[in-house]
């Protein structure tokens, strides 16, 4: 299967969320009743295996089945819609619902059981319509949701007097940032490229954390969908400057279904990264919240747009926030920040016939830093309560118009040698077993130095002669705290935690 064009960027596409969120806009397109269906052909230019489809779509149309040829080159709105990715692509929808949907190339029986399933027959020879011939052409794409599988979470509203919301940016970004926090999230963007058999996948990712020339990057799940998680990752960073740098990146885990997240770690080397705040897992989120979103549009550098909550929903179990303004190929994966610059939210999908955005929300964020054992790179200290880091954010809303006033909610983390996760958090720190080759282990005290170092011989007990020496050369006042509670020749069973090395 060949690419769109150029390189193309990639949505979301899973049937489940296609069909609660993927609606038709074809009856504003055709003169047919509503219960009429459309098949629509997505091709583009030097894709060979359109090449056939297009002879059995026509086929199909001479035998009067209603269809239409979509060229995703001269009309990217409907590839948006549709969430194309790859060409050819085949959705057949009726009455604003995506019946069937299939992005390789099918057989003219195949697509005529598409519409026996659904109990249609054609009644007269229809020619095959190419799109840019119809009234689409004047049409943007639009989104309705359907309502009977949202639950909405609030009944408040962003604007009380009713009016609908809209901001200067909230469908064309800027790269000039309005406050330090949209700067920092700003210069801690991301531009993804997936390598796979089937072309190169464009998405949008935010650092979370940085350490000596690592960094952890939070994107969407469904830009490794096609390569199954194997795909050559390339990570570009340092728009601000000007001076872009591309490094290599490695997925660490990805759920491409209802959550659509995934964790990547990037070698930035000697190179300047910053890392955004990561909110709290209980801080609330509302409908109304005034929030701010980044991404690279089509793959282009990434911009700011400023927006608010619209609706929470969860799709397929899953909790997203709805939000003002759809974004376009190539955002997905971005984060969504609160007013006050913390990730809460990262992007998923575009809606399709109403101007909204679906982001996976706050608790999928935690929920896929937990599922990969890096919660300790995230714990709050003493100093920063978090019934005070909730006031704060609570009120970030209300001073969204002045945030310069706003006072960053700054917390303390641990800095381990790896960004790869470790099995538990422990108040000791755990020595590997023999058989796994952890060597040079060294930890940093987020408290105080020490000059004192920690060295551990791991030996086989059947070949005593089998053995490595492990030094921690910066110990935690905790571990030697811990070792120093030994009384005579009592022997304890340690653990390191385990970081997964880069290789």
């Amino acid at each position: 299967m060949t690419t769109i064009g150029n390189p193309r960027t990639v949505w979301q596409y899973t049937p489940a969320l296609l069909l609660l969120v993927l609606v038709s806009f074809c009856s504003t397109l055709t003169a047919a009743a509503d219960e009429k269906p459309m098949l629509y052909f997505f091709t583009s230019k030097g894709c060979a295996p359109c090449i056939q489809v297009k002879h059995v779509i026509k086929q199909l149309g001479t035998e009067g089945y209603p269809v239409t040829t979509v060229d995703v080159g001269e009309r990217p709105d409907w590839a948006d819609a549709f969430r194309v990715t790859h060409t050819p692509t085949l959705a057949l929808v009726r009455s604003n619902e995506v019946l069937a949907w299939q992005p390789r190339p099918m057989r003219a029986e195949e697509l005529r059981g598409w519409f026996r399933t659904i109990g249609y027959t054609p009644t007269r020879p229809a020619g095959t319509l190419k799109q840019s011939t119809r009234t689409a052409s004047d049409d943007s794409p639009r989104t309705r949701p359907v309502q009977t599988k949202v639950s909405l979470a609030s009944n408040k509203s962003v604007a009380k007097s009713g009016a609908a919301f809209s901001t200067p940016t909230m469908h064309k970004g800027t790269d000039r940032p309005q406050n330090r926090f949209e700067a920092r999230a700003l210069n801690a963007t991301v531009r993804l490229q997936v390598k796979d058999e089937t072309g190169t996948s464009y998405a949008t990712g935010t650092v979370i954390h940085t350490h000596q020339g690592e960094s952890l990057v939070m994107t969407c799940g469904h830009v490794f969908r096609e390569s199954g998680g194997s795909g050559e990752i390339t990570a570009e960073f340092g728009f601000a400057n000007g001076a872009t740098v591309k490094v290599p990146g490695k997925l660490l885990d990805y759920d491409a279904k209802a959550n659509d997240i995934a964790l990547v770690a990037i070698q930035n080397g000697n190179h300047s990264l910053n890392a955004v705040e990561v909110a709290i897992a209980d801080l609330k989120v509302d409908r109304g919240d005034r929030v701010f979103s980044v991404g690279c549009d089509h793959g282009d550098d990434p911009t700011i747009r400023n927006t608010a909550i619209k609706n929470l929903a969860r799709y397929d179990g899953s909790m997203k926030y709805d939000i003002y303004g759809r974004p376009v190929n190539g955002r997905s994966g971005g984060g969504l920040f609160n007013a006050q610059g913390q990730l809460i939210g990262v992007c998923n999908a575009a809606a399709v016939e109403v101007d909204e955005g679906i982001y996976s929300a706050l608790e999928t964020v935690h929920w896929q830093i937990t599922k990969t054992n890096l919660e300790h790179l995230f714990q709050s200290t003493p100093a920063s309560p978090l019934r005070d880091r909730r006031m704060i954010a609570s009120n970030a809303a209300a001073n969204a118009a002045d945030s310069r006033n706003l006072v960053p909610i700054r917390r303390q983390r641990e800095t381990p040698r790896s960004l790869a996760p470790r099995t538990a958090p422990r108040t000791a720190p755990r020595v590997a077993a023999a058989s796994s080759p952890v060597q040079n282990v060294s930890f940093q005290s987020p408290v105080r130095s020490s000059d004192q170092e920690v060295i551990i011989t791991v030996r086989s007990k059947s070949n005593p002669q089998d053995s490595r020496t492990i030094t921690i050369s910066d110990p935690t006042p905790k571990l030697l705290d811990y070792l120093g509670g030994m009384e005579g020749d009592e022997s304890r069973s340690l653990k390191m935690a385990q970081y997964r090395e880069w290789r």
